[in-house]
């Protein structure tokens, strides 16, 4: 297992749970932390150097673990479910250029918030579905993996368990849609969040690790030495990607992440 940090793209202005500022110096502080990789936390990917920003990743050694795709909804409010067909439209378009973009970046595409409501509604249900068939096709020609991740009820009304999500996900029946878990939200929504991996199986390409109140792993409610030893024992070897808040300081924030879960990951390792 190795360890990615969320990297807000150049476009973005709004604060995120993501390190932002000027890549290449961002790239080196995360380096310098020790990471392996970056999640861009991505808006437009036609708002700014793309290809400029892929370069000084790579140049700096940092895989692109996973793409997020947060900020559209957050900050575009454009999503999967939208009934005005115009924005929905738009949102098909921005999803696709990022599709391009991960397909650069030799990634996967997550998909959170970008699902969008869809209350007891069939036909919002059917807009997001249709709308994720849609990009999935788009992303598999791409050789795009396009993960879904269940997320709290007080973040979206949909798709919020891990038995949820995977029940959705083999409904879907597309072969490159898969799933990403996050033990933030799986402490709010999986009865036992140990067995929302198991549940995962082999769907799980992603995870997401911050403890409770999005604080650092170990400083919060979240055991996390039974959830390292879970991944073990799944033979679980994809990226995970600290998403906890910025304080006091990204950079301060960032290395303590890194020295709180590598010394988890050391640890289990030597006693299994």
């Amino acid at each position: 297992m190795k360890l990615a940090y969320p990297v807000a793209t150049p476009e973005i202005e709004q604060p995120l749970l993501a390190f932002s500022g000027e890549p290449e110096k961002v790239f080196a502080d995360l380096k310098s932390a020790g990471y392996q990789g970056i999640e861009p936390f991505i808006r437009d990917p036609n708002r700014f150097d793309a290809d400029g920003f892929l370069s000084a990743a790579r140049n700096t050694g940092l895989d692109i673990a996973a793409v997020g795709t947060g900020p559209v909804a957050v900050i575009d409010k454009l999503v999967f479910s939208d009934p005005n067909e115009l924005r929905r439209q738009q949102c098909l378009d921005r999803i696709k250029s990022i599709v391009d973009f991960t397909a650069q970046a030799g990634s996967q595409l997550n998909v959170g918030k970008l699902r969008g409501p869809v209350g007891n509604d069939s036909e919002a249900i059917a807009r997001r579905d249709n709308a994720f068939r849609d990009i999935c096709r788009y992303a598999d020609k791409k050789a795009v993996i396009v993960t879904l991740e269940p997320q709290s009820k007080s973040v979206i009304d949909n798709l919020n368990s891990s038995q949820s999500g995977i029940d959705w996900i083999e409904r879907m029946n597309e072969p490159n849609l898969h799933m990403m878990l996050d033990t933030f939200h799986m402490r709010n929504e999986d009865p036992d969040p140990l067995s929302g991996f198991e549940i995962a199986g082999h769907h799980l390409l992603h995870i997401h690790f911050s403890d409770t109140d999005r604080l650092v792993p170990g400083k919060g409610g979240i055991d996390f030495p039974p959830i390292v030893q879970k991944l073990r024992d799944l033979n679980y070897d994809h990226y995970i990607t600290l998403e906890i808040s910025q304080k006091p300081n990204q950079v301060a924030a960032a290395t303590e992440a890194f020295q709180a879960t590598i010394g988890f990951l050391q640890t289990r390792s030597i006693t299994a």
